[in-house]
């Protein structure tokens, strides 16, 4: 098949690729949103980012923040206490705008461990 030719072109009508369906950050297949609650915002950031973190029973977070050749710019680890809800504020100090990777794991006391992976946008304060 000759993809140079427009008529070997065929649209991929099968979700998550359906044009004007909801985009889905997904890891291994897992829907990240949905399974463990991380919401990462304001996305653009500026200095500090806050992350919206639901757990079932005690965990420790590790965060990550590399850049996109790999460098490990910031991380911080926090405690949750279980079956809540908690924000977690951090300015991670990185003064360049541009485009990073947000590795969050989630440890639970039972040794589950839950890894994502997030786009984080940095720039200026407004």
């Amino acid at each position: 098949m000759d993809n140079n030719l427009p008529e070997n072109w065929v649209a991929n009508m099968a979700p998550p690729s359906t044009p004007g369906m909801a985009n889905i950050i997904t890891t291994s297949g897992v829907d990240v949103t949905r399974t463990s609650g991380i919401h990462l915002f304001p996305n653009p950031a500026g200095s500090t980012i806050n992350l919206n973190i639901s757990v079932v029973d005690e965990a420790e977070i590790y965060m990550t923040i590399f850049s996109l050749t790999g460098r490990k710019m910031a991380e911080k680890r926090v405690t949750i206490p279980g079956n809540m809800q908690s924000k977690i504020s951090w300015d991670h100090g990185i003064l360049n705008s541009g485009a990073y990777i947000i590795r969050i794991v989630k440890i639970e006391w039972d040794g589950r461990q839950e890894q994502s992976r997030l786009l984080l946008l940095t720039g200026s304060e407004r």
